[in-house]
């Protein structure tokens, strides 16, 4: 939760490599919240129906994996 808690507060960071303006960095900010908010909503439903718990601790080393970068590119 703490990895998604970090991309809900980064959002997208601006990598020299990217060049993003401001409408483009506000934009894909919002998409990314959006995303990782629908993503840990599967990840909810997913255990509360009881899903193999191997599929759901893959679905959260995904979202580990993107916060790790994250940082790291900031």
């Amino acid at each position: 939760m703490l990895s998604s808690l970090i991309i809900l507060i980064f959002g997208t960071v601006n990598h020299p490599n990217l060049d993003l303006n401001e409408r483009e960095l506000a934009l894909n900010k919002r998409k990314a919240r959006l995303v990782v908010t629908f993503e840990l909503s599967v990840i909810l439903l997913a255990m509360l129906m009881h899903v193999r718990s191997e599929y759901v601790f893959y679905m959260s080393m995904g979202i580990t994996v993107n916060a790790i970068i994250m940082i790291l590119a900031k």
